[in-house]
């Protein structure tokens, strides 16, 4: 046997050991989700007194989805409508501190971490465009965020919207 072969077969068996783990998370994942749509066993009681029954898993309501999802659809309207008051950011503009993360964060007062999460969501979405850029009072170059012409339309959207009750 000599090295090539030892290279094959080491990725064979790295291929075969990815497509193992796939095929148990995909297993056990299954089993976890089947679990939670079956209700809880009855308690079982005997002479001696209750059984010790294992504890079920906590099932998250449909409703406290739907608010946590609320929520970042409202954090992320919060985002667009300060990127568009905060100005247009040309291509060779210097950024202001309201560009970036921690402008925003403060200007909203939302945590930096949040404000991240939900920023790389819309630079995926296609909403808001990320660059590298010098900030007005900062001694490095930050990452620095404009709205698209979709985040734009977008935030025309949100001024248009009436505001919501509370829930």
């Amino acid at each position: 046997m000599n090295w090539v072969d030892f290279g094959i077969a080491g990725v064979v068996g790295a291929a075969l050991g990815w497509l193992a783990h796939a095929l148990y998370l995909r297993l056990t994942s299954t089993r976890i989700r089947a679990s939670l749509d079956q209700p809880p066993p009855p308690a079982r009681t005997s002479d001696s007194g209750p059984e010790l029954v294992p504890p079920t898993p906590r099932v998250i309501p449909p409703s406290a989805l739907r608010r946590s999802a609320s929520r970042r659809a409202d954090t992320a309207g919060r985002v667009i409508a300060h990127l568009a008051s905060v100005g247009r950011l040309g291509a060779d503009d210097v950024a202001m501190r309201g560009h970036t993360q921690q402008g925003i964060a403060e200007a909203l007062g939302i945590p930096q971490g949040t404000v991240a999460k939900v920023l790389v969501r819309l630079a995926a979405a296609d909403v808001v465009e990320v660059s590298l850029r010098h900030v007005t009072g900062e001694a490095r170059r930050l990452k620095a965020y404009r709205l698209t012409s979709l985040g734009e339309s977008v935030a025309k959207d949100i001024r248009r919207r009436p505001p919501r009750g509370d829930d």
